[in-house]
Formats: structure tokens, sequence, C-alpha cells
């Protein structure tokens, strides 16, 4: 069985170029993909954020609402995930994004042979933003790693 252990890595080039570079803040994160896993880059992030383990997903959304003051709206959608809005979606790239009077934030999922790689991206809309994601970032930390494991493990599976 591949290693589903999601770790820190370098943002692919095609990552760069969909909007991380130039970021006051990215995190990337990549897990192998088990043999015959051909989830696109969005059935990734829906197996990331929306069929994380109750009650995740409300976590996730309050967190992002209420600290983050994100406008993640519509919950789910063809055109969001979580709450996330899609800016493009190239099948084994996804750019998710979402702003606030805070920041500008980005998700950018690449399926990529054998890894799948999560960017998150940051852009700090004032001096506040700086000091909230600090306090924000432990979670992120912790979160994005373990859902993006959990996902690698469960393969295609709902």
């Amino acid at each position: 069985m591949a290693d589903t252990v999601a770790r820190r890595a370098e943002p692919p080039a095609r990552t760069r170029s969909a909007g991380v570079a130039g970021a006051d803040a990215t995190y990337t994160f990549a897990v192998a993909r088990r043999p015959g896993d051909d989830r696109t880059a969005q059935q990734w992030a829906r197996s990331v954020f929306e069929d994380a383990p109750a009650p995740m997903p409300t976590v996730l959304l309050l967190g992002w609402r209420t600290v983050l003051r994100l406008r993640s709206r519509p919950r789910t959608g063809p055109g969001h995930v979580l709450g996330w809005r899609i800016r493009a979606d190239e099948g084994d790239l996804l750019v998710l994004e979402q702003d606030s009077g805070l920041i500008a934030a980005r998700n950018v999922v690449q399926v990529d042979g054998e890894l799948v790689s999560w960017s998150t991206t940051v852009e700090f809309a004032n001096p506040a933003a700086r000091l909230v994601w600090a306090v924000v970032l432990p979670f992120h930390l912790v979160t994005i790693p373990r859902l993006l494991a959990r996902a690698a493990r469960r393969g295609g599976r709902a």
C-alpha cells in the first residue's frame, strides 16, 4: 500500500503558476495516491473537506467564518467545495478561493502522477491579519495533512 502520510512539500510548478507565488504565506502538503485512485483534484478536495468525519466540516466552517471572516457560502454545489469558490478546475488542478477583510486565501489541489499536493496560500489584507493567522496556523498545520492523509487512505470511497 502507498504511504498515506501527508508531508510538507514544495508547491509543484503548476501550482505556483496557479497563483501561489507572491502570497504572504504558503503551506504545501503532499500524499501518495493509492494504485487505481483516479479521482480528480475536485474529488480530492471534496473528500478532504466535505467527507471529513463529523464534526470537522462544521468546525472548519465555523473557524473560517468567525475567526478568519471568510465568506464561505454556499456550503456545497457545482461551483463550491465546503464554501470555497471554485476559481479554476482543470481536472488534475483545482483552485479554491475565499476572501475577507482580513485575508485572501487560496487552496490549490494538484493530482500529478503518484502524488496529490495541497497548497494553501494566504495574503494578509492588514496588520491584524498576521496576528489572526498566527493563531489559526497551528490548527491548519495539523488539520490539512491529517484530512489529506485520510482522503488518501479512503481512496475513491465516499
